[in-house]
């Protein structure tokens, strides 16, 4: 995958050691992400949108799914 892309996923596990913990519809695979500052109290759960610079390896959680946290 190359470019830019966003994804609203739900997060399976909550901010902790400077990661978000999120999982993909229909996939049991988990992926801790860095996440910016003000989604840190998001909760298990709720929608995040990722952004994703080229593959899931540059990817951080920047907010809730609507992004009003910004």
């Amino acid at each position: 995958v190359t470019g830019v892309q966003t994804c609203a996923l739900p997060i399976s596990q909550a901010a902790s050691g400077g990661t978000i913990t999120v999982q993909r519809p229909f996939d049991q695979t988990q992926l801790a992400l860095p996440y910016v500052s003000s989604a840190e109290g998001l909760e298990v759960g709720r929608q995040v949108t990722v952004l994703v610079l080229g593959s899931q390896s540059n990817a951080i959680v920047l907010g809730n799914g609507t992004l009003s946290n910004l």
